[in-house]
């Protein structure tokens, strides 16, 4: 079988102590019976450790291999048969050590065979879990920008059971490689056929391509898009700091654990009054109105929506495992990979803070001041 001969399961087997010597295995053929079952069912188990394993470290491995019981029971035919071959082998190096070969070579045969079968179902099973992403199963993430869609996104890239594309249209843009149309998507969902595809989009992207909202909801839901994701971030204020802040830096992500080069705290002016008069608490009405559009859109529609006060910020796992259950997604140990960027007070990094807030105190919008 092709996994027999794959040197990175061969070394994590080795890892998981699931090879077995001959000489073992003699020992444990003059043991009772009691002692041979509780030795094979040890083996099964290392068999399936060996592979839950591979998945944790390897996420490439969720490839279809044996997609039936047909082909489940032909991939172990196939190592029973090698095992059989390996019989003149066995017969021999009984003799050489002077022990009964037809038990030394039964419990040689049994001993990987019985760690084969463990592989073999866990290898099974994974692949029939229940993934809730078929062909007509795809998922959108719909957010504004500095609302914490790059950081769940790459949580999400990282399950095996998924095809993440961060910002589909924007990431085409920068590489310019190919004019930025909605075809670009056509094209990736039509090479996504044996796992689900999800991407990331704002509503900036699809006023670029020439297309509004509903427009672009109705074109992909017929392409398979099935499932959408609003993340919404309700304190404006923050979100408006951290677009200028990035701006001005140029600076829009950071990892974990950057501590050659951390962000220092940026002293930003905002400004209260914008054009045409139009102030804040103007920008962050407008905000809460493209909100209720965006929900009254997906509404007909199979979405989730989540907050970045309350699922992304205090620990982006919390969205994520909504996410999860949403999409249906296979088990997978993620890695939180990025951090805030302006964790601060809003004192410390608003220059004209006071004003700011004589803007902001009297109107509904003053619980964003807090934090």
């Amino acid at each position: 079988m092709r996994w027999a001969e794959d040197r990175n399961l061969t070394y994590r087997l080795r890892q998981a102590g699931a090879l077995i010597y001959t000489d073992h295995a003699w020992h444990v053929y003059h043991e009772s019976e009691a002692t041979l079952r509780q030795h094979f069912r040890r083996r099964i188990g290392y068999g399936r450790g060996a592979f839950e394993q591979m998945a944790r470290e390897q996420p490439a491995i969720d490839r279809t291999e044996w997609p039936d019981d047909s082909a489940f029971a032909v991939s172990l035919g196939r190592r029973i048969g090698a095992e059989m071959r390996r019989l003149p082998f066995y017969r021999r190096r009984a003799r050489t050590e002077k022990k009964w070969w037809p038990g030394y070579a039964a419990m040689a045969a049994l001993t990987p065979l019985a760690m084969d079968w463990g592989y073999l179902q866990a290898r099974q099973k994974h692949n029939r879990r229940k993934t809730g992403l078929g062909k007509m199963g795809h998922s959108c993430l719909v957010s504004n920008g500095r609302s914490g869609t790059t950081v769940l996104g790459d949580l999400l890239s990282q399950n095996p059971g998924l095809a993440w594309e961060q910002e589909i249209f924007t990431h085409a843009e920068l590489r310019g490689t190919a004019p930025v149309t909605y075809d670009l998507l056509s094209q990736r969902l039509e090479r996504c056929t044996n796992r689900g595809f999800g991407f990331a989009i704002h509503p900036t992207h699809i006023a670029g391509l020439g297309l509004s909202m509903e427009n672009f909801i109705d074109r992909a839901t017929g392409d398979g898009i099935a499932n959408y994701i609003l993340l919404v971030r309700r304190n404006s204020l923050r979100r408006h700091l951290s677009m200028r802040a990035a701006r001005l830096t140029g600076r829009f992500h950071e990892f974990r654990g950057d501590l050659q080069n951390p962000t220092p705290v940026k002293q930003i002016h905002l400004e209260v009054a914008g054009k045409a008069g139009r102030d804040l608490l103007h920008y962050f009405d407008r905000l809460e109105t493209d909100y209720a559009a965006l929900r009254g859109l997906l509404t007909p529609h199979r979405f989730i929506e989540l907050s970045y006060e309350t699922d992304i910020e205090p620990d982006p796992t919390i969205g994520l495992r909504k996410v999860a259950a949403f999409l249906d997604l296979p088990d997978f140990d993620p890695v939180v990979r990025y951090q805030r960027l302006n964790p601060h007070p809003l004192s410390d990094i608003v220059t004209n803070y006071d004003e700011v807030a004589e803007l902001i105190g009297p109107s509904k919008h003053d619980w964003m001041l807090d934090r």
